[in-house]
């Protein structure tokens, strides 16, 4: 069975290579897809690259989940560890957030960086709820939000998102990415939520910006901690 989205197609027996979202943990794993569900692909247990060994994720843990198409292109989209599925050997089950909030990306396009950005949060329907958030990470193919205490963002829901990227000549560059809402979950401290989004229509200059700005925070954080 296939998950097709054009030029792309995930099959049972692909790798998905998984990065952990939303925290300070710089691993990647890989696993191998082991079946397609209707709104899930269920996953052995992930290895860690770099110690080759099986880890085990909470249930709703979330990853920028990678692989690379039968075009021999990779594309990533935001997943999260939904729950197990007990066969021949145990699986993960991680949500497939559909075709539109999958991007085409380069190797290097897979960087995530912890951020405290502000985004103005726009519904894409008319007379519908404008308000401000923060991005606590961004990537390439998303980024985490804090939500304010009164939102109205659920999933599957379409909206566009803008934020000011400071980069180190000084300049500020404003973006305005349409994104799709992929999870609204419990934020880290009691009564605050977080919400998943991943780019449904970015253009290539925005997204080549993004792996500018985060590969320029990356940077930041290695001469902080020499």
């Amino acid at each position: 069975m296939t998950i097709n989205g054009g030029l792309y197609m995930i099959a049972v027996g692909n790798t998905l290579y998984l990065e952990p979202a939303g925290t300070d943990k710089q691993e990647k794993y890989r696993c191998k897809v082991m079946d397609i569900l209707d709104e899930a692909i269920a996953v052995d247990y992930p290895i860690n690259e770099t110690t080759n060994l099986p880890e085990f994720f909470i249930d709703g843990a979330e990853f920028d989940a990678s692989f690379v198409g039968d075009d021999k292109n990779a594309y990533q989209f935001r997943s999260a560890l939904t729950g197990r599925k007990m066969e021949n050997v145990p699986l993960m089950l991680m949500s497939w957030p559909g075709e539109s909030a999958v991007v085409k990306i380069q190797r290097r396009e897979y960087v995530r960086v912890e951020v405290l950005l502000n985004v103005d949060i726009m519904h894409n329907e008319e007379e519908a709820e404008h308000f401000s958030s923060l991005a606590l990470d961004i990537s390439a193919g998303g980024m985490l939000l804090s939500l304010p205490e009164k939102h109205s963002l659920q999933k599957e829901m379409s909206i566009t998102c803008r934020l000011n990227l400071q980069m180190q000549s000084g300049e500020g560059k404003h973006v305005e990415l349409p994104c799709k809402v992929i999870r609204v979950m419990p934020g880290t401290q009691p009564g605050t939520e977080r919400a998943s989004v991943m780019y449904t229509g970015i253009s290539d200059t925005d997204q080549s910006l993004i792996m500018k700005y985060c590969f320029e925070q990356q940077l930041l954080a290695r001469r902080k901690h020499i």
